[in-house]
């Protein structure tokens, strides 16, 4: 069976996408040998980095720029139908939009989210309006003959959209590291003096939706009352980054609240493992891989009070209301001072249990 995979919206950026790919990928290439892999590359990124050297996987480079969807899109239906007919492929994936679709070919689509599709989130603009967004992932739902969502919170999203009976639940999977050689921390890095500090972690993408202003007006509110805690936000930098950086120049936070970036995973993986708590403040999400990555790494967990948390959680954990520092406030004093229920704050590893990879790499595998 030959099986294509467009990976041309992957880059070196980090997302929660790029991390799915890397793993699930990995583990289905190696635990299918009788398949044979195509792997559509961007021009501007080698998806070879990620999938290690198997037989049985070819990497393919297009001219799709992985920063562009405007362009990936046209160059994707004027190039890829072709290339894919010569591979005569048995089954196509895609998990971005707009999709191509694949005539006489069996077409899989994974979707991570829809935040497009909400105009509460205010994530949509002239040019991209809601009805556009949603007129497009509904066209492409409609070519897909089978749908994957990351979890069941974003499966009913969609079933509220377009109705149908194609869509099947496969989460992201959680990855232990397997290195017991992990490189210590270089004395030259400035992650060593962070963490001797006393602080507070958070982890994702520098996005409105992130909600990362309730964390500056909580840090504001604790500074005033002389707690002396930090906050560590880890992410990938975007333009929104600096309304944030204007935020803690007028609250005179700079000393308090620190962006982080380009952070390796041994840095992260301490990171996790020496903060206070993981805070994880988001207005929507997908999924939440940073949430099971602190999961795995027994941190104690603040999180806001959105849908696909405590599914993910199985509604076990903590939760604050994401549009109130006041309640965050509360939970971080809860969270530090409170001995007699700290345990309300740790998430029990046992719910990692379905986000296991080969559990996960199973379902993918068993659409084939």
């Amino acid at each position: 069976m030959n099986i294509v995979i467009n990976a041309t919206c992957i880059n070196g950026v980090e997302s929660g996408a790029k991390k799915r790919f890397e793993s699930i990928y990995n583990d289905v290439i190696l635990k299918n040998p009788k398949h044979n892999f195509f792997i559509l590359e961007p021009k501007d990124y080698n998806i070879s980095k990620l999938i290690n050297s198997y037989s049985n996987v070819k990497f393919i480079k297009t001219k799709c720029l992985s920063f562009n969807a405007i362009q990936r899109y046209f160059i994707s239906i004027l190039t890829l139908p072709k290339l894919i007919s010569k591979i005569k492929a048995d089954i196509y994936e895609q998990s971005h939009l707009p999709l191509i679709k694949i005539k006489n070919v069996k077409t899989i689509f994974t979707i991570h989210d829809i935040r497009y599709s909400f105009d509460d989130l205010k994530l949509n603009n002239f040019f991209r309006p809601t009805f556009l967004s949603n007129m497009i992932l509904i066209n492409s739902l409609r070519k897909s003959d089978i749908i994957v969502t990351v979890s069941e919170t974003i499966k009913k999203e969609i079933q509220n959209i377009y109705k149908n009976n194609r869509t099947k639940v496969i989460y992201n999977p959680v990855i232990e590291n397997k290195n017991k050689n992990v490189k210590p921390i270089s004395s030259k890095s400035n992650i060593r003096e962070l963490l001797k500090r006393k602080y507070f972690l958070s982890v994702g993408s520098f996005e409105k939706r992130k909600n990362y202003s309730i964390i500056i007006e909580t840090a504001y509110l604790l500074k005033n009352l002389k707690y002396d805690f930090k906050f560590y936000i880890v992410g990938y930098k975007t333009k929104y980054i600096k309304v944030l950086e204007n935020n803690l120049k007028k609250l005179e936070l700079e000393d308090t609240i620190y962006f982080l970036h380009n952070i390796s995973n041994s840095e992260l993986s301490q990171l996790y493992s020496s903060c206070i708590a993981f805070i994880y403040p988001s207005r929507y999400e997908g999924f939440g891989i940073p949430l099971i990555e602190a999961t795995h790494h027994k941190c104690k967990i603040i999180l806001s009070d959105i849908v696909v948390f405590k599914e993910i959680t199985e509604n076990k954990g903590q939760y604050f209301q994401s549009t109130s520092s006041n309640d965050l406030f509360y939970n971080i004093l809860n969270c530090v001072f409170d001995k007699n229920n700290i345990s309300r704050y740790v998430i029990d590893k046992k719910i990692l249990d379905k986000f296991d990879i080969n559990y996960v790499s199973k379902l993918v595998s068993d659409l084939y």
